[in-house]
């Protein structure tokens, strides 16, 4: 994963940690990170809490695997 922020300085850094990273676990063992399971997900993630911001309605950098909850 690539990020811009320095280390220590992610919001992944802070306790209690607001942010995630996903990836999937198929049934075949296989991890993927995939932008359609991806969006499906977010679609469900913000629907269940309208905090929840996803790294993939960013208006630059598209960091599709990042959740985070703004309080």
């Amino acid at each position: 994963m690539v990020t811009y922020k320095r280390g220590g300085e992610s919001n992944h850094n802070k306790l209690p940690a607001p942010a995630l990273d996903v990836a999937f676990l198929l049934a075949d063992g296989s991890v993927v990170w995939s932008g359609l399971l991806l969006s499906k997900f977010a679609r469900l993630m913000k629907a269940a809490d309208a905090r929840v911001h996803w790294g993939g309605d960013w208006p630059g950098f598209k960091d599709r695997p990042h959740f985070e909850v703004l309080s």
